[in-house]
């Protein structure tokens, strides 16, 4: 089971601790225990780089400007959350899913060669760490 890092994730981690995986603990990874980043959500490893184009294209806004207290806010999503609030800009329900969509459908289209480095370098740190996990464990 792969989790966010942030408190949703670590509710959730909690809950099934104490029962679908109790003896299991190595079947449950947080991405922030992976990333060493405490509030670390799955967008934060696809990267603001990615997702900032995509999310303007959405909101059909042109800017969509994080600055430096809005990056002191945590996660990826925790910071695009702050900057559209500072600029007045609404986050409609369902923009993350809308967003992954756009950026899965891109990426289907996209040579393996012009894939971002850092999000591939993210990727492979964290089927390691899944293969380091489930290698020998049955939850």
């Amino acid at each position: 089971m792969l989790l966010d890092g942030d408190k949703a994730g670590r509710e959730r981690q909690n809950a099934l601790m104490q029962s679908f995986y109790r003896g299991h603990e190595r079947a449950v990874l947080m991405l922030g225990d992976i990333f060493g980043q405490e509030e670390c959500e799955i967008e934060d490893l696809v990267g603001e780089k990615l997702i900032l184009p995509f999310l303007k294209e959405l909101l059909d806004v042109q800017e969509l400007l994080l600055n430096k207290p809005d990056r002191s806010k945590g996660s990826l999503v925790d910071q695009i959350k702050s900057a559209a609030k500072r600029q007045n800009i609404n986050l409609p329900d369902g923009w993350k899913a809308e967003v992954a969509r756009r950026i899965v459908t891109h990426w289907s289209t996209t040579e393996s060669d012009d894939m971002p480095r850092e999000v591939l370098d993210k990727a492979e740190k964290l089927f390691k760490e899944i293969r380091k996990r489930f290698d020998g464990t049955a939850p």
